[in-house]
């Protein structure tokens, strides 16, 4: 990570998604963590590839990049 680290300014969001040393890094407060939750058990209920919009939502920061949680079911290679 940087040297000095940049809290995100949760006042108006609860997700805050960097790209930082390599890393995508999320940050999130306990609500944004349970919306995270929410949007896995959500995608792992569906049938075939779905995915969602974290900015479709108002859960991201302003400094936030946008995102996509995307559930693909998992092809088996031939042996």
């Amino acid at each position: 990570m940087a040297d000095t680290f940049l809290r995100p300014d949760f006042s108006n969001g609860d997700i805050e998604l960097r790209i930082e040393d390599d890393n995508v890094c999320i940050y999130a407060t306990d609500a944004g963590l349970g919306k995270i939750i929410s949007f896995c058990e959500s995608l792992m209920e569906a049938k075939g590839n779905e995915h969602i919009h974290l900015e479709d939502y108002a859960i991201l920061t302003e400094k936030s990049l946008k995102g996509v949680i995307a559930r693909f079911e998992k092809m088996e290679r031939n042996s």
